[in-house]
Protein backbone atom coordinates (compact mmCIF):
# COMPACT_ATOMS: atom_id res chain seq x y z
CA UNK A 1 0.00 0.00 0.00
CA UNK A 2 1.05 3.00 -0.87
CA UNK A 3 1.96 6.39 1.97
CA UNK A 4 -0.82 8.38 0.23
CA UNK A 5 -3.38 5.32 0.08
CA UNK A 6 -2.53 4.39 4.19
CA UNK A 7 -2.79 7.51 4.83
CA UNK A 8 -6.10 8.19 3.16
CA UNK A 9 -7.36 4.50 4.88
CA UNK A 10 -6.27 5.85 8.25
CA UNK A 11 -8.37 8.65 8.60
CA UNK A 12 -11.30 6.60 7.07
CA UNK A 13 -10.80 4.71 10.00
CA UNK A 14 -10.64 7.36 12.38
CA UNK A 15 -13.52 8.70 10.77
CA UNK A 16 -15.24 5.40 11.07
CA UNK A 17 -14.45 5.11 14.57
CA UNK A 18 -15.26 8.08 15.67
CA UNK A 19 -18.86 7.92 14.29
CA UNK A 20 -19.15 4.23 16.19
CA UNK A 21 -18.20 6.16 19.73
CA UNK A 22 -20.67 8.66 18.84
CA UNK A 23 -23.31 6.31 17.80
CA UNK A 24 -22.32 4.03 21.16
CA UNK A 25 -22.58 7.32 23.25
CA UNK A 26 -26.03 8.16 21.76
CA UNK A 27 -27.31 4.88 22.57
CA UNK A 28 -26.21 5.16 25.96
CA UNK A 29 -27.87 8.48 26.17
CA UNK A 30 -31.08 7.11 24.98
CA UNK A 31 -31.22 4.28 27.32
CA UNK A 32 -30.44 6.31 29.78
CA UNK A 33 -33.42 8.20 29.38
CA UNK A 34 -35.99 5.63 28.31
CA UNK A 35 -35.09 3.95 31.76
CA UNK A 36 -35.67 6.99 33.94
CA UNK A 37 -39.03 7.98 31.81
CA UNK A 38 -40.62 5.76 34.41
CA UNK A 39 -39.31 7.68 37.24
CA UNK A 40 -39.49 11.25 35.62
CA UNK A 41 -43.52 10.13 34.89
CA UNK A 42 -44.09 9.14 38.63
CA UNK A 43 -42.11 12.14 39.76
CA UNK A 44 -44.50 14.65 37.88
CA UNK A 45 -47.76 12.50 38.79
CA UNK A 46 -46.35 13.28 42.47
CA UNK A 47 -45.43 16.68 41.94
CA UNK A 48 -49.06 17.65 40.42
CA UNK A 49 -50.89 15.24 42.79
CA UNK A 50 -48.83 17.67 45.90
CA UNK A 51 -50.25 20.62 44.03
CA UNK A 52 -53.55 18.98 43.93
CA UNK A 53 -54.08 18.54 47.71
CA UNK A 54 -52.58 22.08 48.38
CA UNK A 55 -54.91 23.98 46.07
CA UNK A 56 -57.96 21.86 48.08
CA UNK A 57 -56.75 24.01 50.99
CA UNK A 58 -57.33 27.38 49.36
CA UNK A 59 -61.03 28.50 48.45
CA UNK A 60 -61.65 30.74 44.89
CA UNK A 61 -61.73 33.84 46.57
CA UNK A 62 -58.75 33.50 49.54
CA UNK A 63 -56.45 31.97 45.91
CA UNK A 64 -56.98 35.40 44.05
CA UNK A 65 -57.04 37.81 46.77
CA UNK A 66 -53.36 36.25 47.46
CA UNK A 67 -52.16 37.39 44.20
CA UNK A 68 -52.17 41.36 42.80
CA UNK A 69 -52.10 40.18 39.44
CA UNK A 70 -54.41 37.45 37.75
CA UNK A 71 -51.49 36.45 34.94
CA UNK A 72 -49.62 33.88 37.46
CA UNK A 73 -52.79 31.50 38.00
CA UNK A 74 -53.85 32.01 34.36
CA UNK A 75 -50.40 30.63 33.36
CA UNK A 76 -50.61 28.08 35.99
CA UNK A 77 -53.93 27.31 34.42
CA UNK A 78 -52.71 27.03 30.98
CA UNK A 79 -49.98 24.49 32.42
CA UNK A 80 -52.60 22.48 33.83
CA UNK A 81 -54.77 22.13 30.73
CA UNK A 82 -51.96 21.42 28.24
CA UNK A 83 -51.09 18.32 31.01
CA UNK A 84 -54.40 17.01 30.96
CA UNK A 85 -54.59 17.50 27.18
CA UNK A 86 -51.25 15.30 26.83
CA UNK A 87 -52.33 12.67 29.29
CA UNK A 88 -55.63 12.48 28.04
CA UNK A 89 -57.07 8.77 27.82
CA UNK A 90 -57.55 9.19 24.07
CA UNK A 91 -53.93 10.12 23.85
CA UNK A 92 -53.03 6.44 25.32
CA UNK A 93 -54.49 4.29 22.35
CA UNK A 94 -53.08 2.48 19.96
CA UNK A 95 -49.51 3.27 19.54
CA UNK A 96 -48.91 6.17 21.34
CA UNK A 97 -49.81 4.48 24.62
CA UNK A 98 -46.35 3.22 24.56
CA UNK A 99 -44.52 6.53 24.28
CA UNK A 100 -44.90 9.37 27.62
CA UNK A 101 -46.22 12.60 26.18
CA UNK A 102 -43.13 14.29 27.29
CA UNK A 103 -39.67 14.68 26.16
CA UNK A 104 -37.11 14.59 29.27
CA UNK A 105 -36.74 18.22 28.86
CA UNK A 106 -39.97 19.08 28.39
CA UNK A 107 -40.64 16.82 31.90
CA UNK A 108 -37.94 18.75 33.85
CA UNK A 109 -39.47 22.49 32.64
CA UNK A 110 -43.07 20.92 34.07
CA UNK A 111 -41.70 20.04 37.17
CA UNK A 112 -39.80 23.09 37.74
CA UNK A 113 -42.52 25.34 36.59
CA UNK A 114 -44.86 23.19 38.96
CA UNK A 115 -42.64 23.48 41.83
CA UNK A 116 -42.18 27.46 41.60
CA UNK A 117 -46.25 27.39 41.92
CA UNK A 118 -46.32 25.12 44.57
CA UNK A 119 -43.62 27.50 46.61
CA UNK A 120 -45.91 30.06 45.41
CA UNK A 121 -49.20 28.52 46.76
CA UNK A 122 -47.15 27.13 50.15
CA UNK A 123 -46.31 30.70 50.99
CA UNK A 124 -49.56 32.00 50.16
CA UNK A 125 -51.51 29.56 52.31
CA UNK A 126 -48.71 30.45 55.21
CA UNK A 127 -49.62 33.82 54.68
CA UNK A 128 -53.15 33.25 54.75
CA UNK A 129 -53.27 31.33 58.16
CA UNK A 130 -50.90 34.14 59.85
Amino acid sequence: MDPVSAIGFAASAAQLAGLAKDIVANMWRYYEAVKNAPKDAAKLQQEVGHLSNLLDRFDDKSLESLFTDKAPLDEFLEILKELRDRVAPRETKGSRRLKWPFTQDQNKRLLDRIERYKASFNLALNMKVE
